[in-house]
């Protein structure tokens, strides 16, 4: 999914009506949104860190978050999106030269769009 960065997947459910009680049977509709966890086998599990999602900004095919480096300067960071849960994205840790977050980054969760309006605003007027 381009908007999200994350991939959707196609599922089948089979439901017997002996073993599920007709009101949850009905439960089940297509469109119906189903959240799941799927484990990969062979995957190492990886270090994450979660921000608020208004933190998070996608700029040309990029996931980025801002970074305050001391009061008023602020750092733009590229983190790789892991996954979503409500309001919450769940970014994986800098390290061995990927994209992420350190424990210690103060990401900004308020404004970040002004941010990168403002950083890119030199280039806009130039065209």
């Amino acid at each position: 999914n381009p908007t999200s960065q994350l991939v959707g997947y196609w599922y089948t459910a089979m439901i017997s009506r002996r073993t599920v009680s007709d009101h949850h049977a009905a439960a089940w509709r297509p469109g119906r949104i189903v959240s799941a966890l799927v484990p990969v086998p062979g995957k190492k599990q990886r270090q994450a860190l979660a921000v608020p999602a208004d933190a998070v900004l996608f700029h040309q095919g990029r996931t980025l978050v801002y970074v305050l480096v001391k009061p008023g300067s602020y750092t733009r960071k590229e983190v790789k999106l892991l996954g979503r849960k409500g309001a919450t994205w769940v970014v994986a840790r800098e390290g061995a030269g990927e994209p992420g977050l350190a424990p210690a980054d103060r990401v900004v969760t308020q404004g970040a769009q002004i941010l990168l309006s403002e950083e890119f605003r030199p280039e806009m007027a130039a065209d």
